[in-house]
């Protein structure tokens, strides 16, 4: 672990990196903290929330649903917007408070934090009931390897930011598998998905070791997804599975289908079995898929579900595998490089040499080039 730098410096660095936060990217964090919360509010009946700044955390969302009463800190007295300025801060019936959340300049995954204030938040945490539980709150850019303690520092229960966890996993029990699919937008080439699973107690030691950087892989570089491709692969108890829908059967029954039916394939792979025989304990990412009785879908699950950004790295790498045999068995299109997409290189040399045997026919820049008259010959 390295050493801690000190607070200035912490707080000079997490500033410049909340004024890069986009508003999108701080509505997606936001809807994410807010949803996790949601599910370890159990039977509280007064939450303490922070007033966040408005490149915070947004806690509204959270603060509509949770259906119980919420306090916020009050500040009394002095003119400035923080305690130092002059005022203090209260909170109303602190020993009553069910869920304390705590928002932080920096935390790390130990439950320390930094924040503004010099510790006036440690003040109402003293004051807590020792049920009561502490929720620290932030972007996934505010986890650090180490901070500097000092005396009146109250270490947090839990950090709750904007990156995969295994909530949903635990909510949906043991034997739960994660699966995901990449290549649905390409216009060459077959749609692949995985299915990933691991005994939940593995998966708890996972997420903080071997598995901790996996994320979505659209958030990972090429490299990157081959590397953790290896590691989930090879990770003793993690079981997985990799299948596809080839471009004709795309053609064949539309990109939606084909795609569910290689979601089908990965499932019953990784299950010995056929789906028809019972239902499938699964989270997917995005839409419901009906192709899978049983399976809980979450929008954007691989930006919050450890199995299924685990199954979209598994999906990914096995989709830039194939484009590789594509580009040896029909050179000239690029298609290692753009991977398939309809990137201008890519519709320059369909229009040059017309469409290969494995592009969609279906789609309609493809479908454009065969109708044409100058349509180069096919493969």
């Amino acid at each position: 672990m390295t050493p801690a730098p000190d607070k200035a410096e912490i707080r000079r660095r997490m500033k410049a990196r909340r004024v890069a936060v986009k508003p999108a990217a701080l509505k997606l964090a936001s809807h994410a903290v807010c949803e996790r919360l949601l599910m370890r509010l159990g039977d509280a009946r007064l939450v303490c929330a922070y007033h966040a700044f408005a490149n915070e955390i947004d806690l509204s969302e959270f603060i509509e649903k949770c259906g119980c009463e919420v306090v916020f800190p009050e500040r009394v007295g002095g003119d400035g917007p923080v305690p130092t300025a002059g005022g203090e801060y209260i909170v109303k019936r602190a020993a009553e408070v069910d869920m304390w959340i705590c928002p932080g300049l920096a935390f790390t995954r130990e439950g320390d934090r930094c924040g503004f204030g010099g510790g006036w938040y440690d003040r109402f945490l003293a004051a807590a009931k020792p049920s009561a539980r502490k929720y620290g709150v932030g972007h996934h850019f505010q986890l650090v390897d180490a901070l500097p303690r000092e005396e009146h520092d109250i270490p947090l229960d839990e950090i709750i930011v904007d990156e995969v966890s295994l909530d949903f996993e635990r909510q949906e029990g043991e034997g739960v598998m994660g699966i995901d699919e990449a290549g649905r937008g390409p216009l060459v080439g077959g749609v692949y998905a995985a299915a990933v699973t691991a005994p939940l107690g593995l998966a708890e030691e996972l997420i903080r070791g071997s598995w901790r950087a996996i994320n979505d892989s659209k958030q990972l570089t090429e490299k990157k997804r081959e590397e953790l491709a290896e590691v989930i692969k090879s990770t003793p108890g993690c079981r997985w599975a990799i299948a596809s829908a080839s471009a004709k059967e795309i053609d064949e029954l539309n990109i939606l289908r084909a795609t569910h039916l290689a979601m089908g394939r990965a499932a019953e792979e990784l299950l010995g079995r056929r789906l028809v025989d019972g239902g499938v304990k699964a989270l997917v990412d995005g839409l419901p898929v009906r192709a899978l009785p049983g399976s809980r879908n979450l929008v954007k699950g691989d930006a919050k579900s450890l199995f299924i950004a685990a199954a979209s790295i598994l999906a990914k790498t096995a989709r830039d595998a194939d484009c590789l045999r594509l580009e040896r068995l029909y050179p000239g299109y690029g298609i290692a490089v753009h991977k398939g997409y309809p990137v201008p290189a890519h519709l320059e040399a369909l229009k040059r040499l017309g469409p290969c045997a494995e592009h969609r026919r279906s789609f309609g820049p493809v479908k454009a080039v065969i109708s044409a008259p100058t349509a180069g010959a096919e493969w």
